[in-house]
């Protein structure tokens, strides 16, 4: 089931799988970063992308909390929370 995920740089992230995925956002569940056709991931709101966990940890070891991002960040988060009843 999906579930928000803590960050402890404040990011937006919810982890879910690939059926999730597809059934309420659309998509094949392939990771936006390196195209690897996945069962689980993580939907990162500031992106806008769906990754694998590799990929996120990845991104989220250099990653920078911008605060002109955090409105863009909010609504895709909020919108997705909706869509997946959470």
């Amino acid at each position: 089931m999906a579930q928000v995920v803590e960050s402890d740089k404040v990011f937006k992230v919810i982890k879910m799988t690939r059926s999730e995925l597809v059934e309420s956002l659309g998509g094949y569940g392939i990771c936006d970063h390196c195209n690897d056709s996945l069962l689980e991931g993580y939907y990162v709101a500031v992106l806008n992308h769906w990754i694998c966990e590799a990929d996120y940890f990845k991104w989220h070891e250099s990653a920078v909390n911008h605060p002109e991002d955090k409105e863009l960040e909010e609504w895709n988060f909020n919108n997705t929370k909706q869509t997946l009843n959470l």
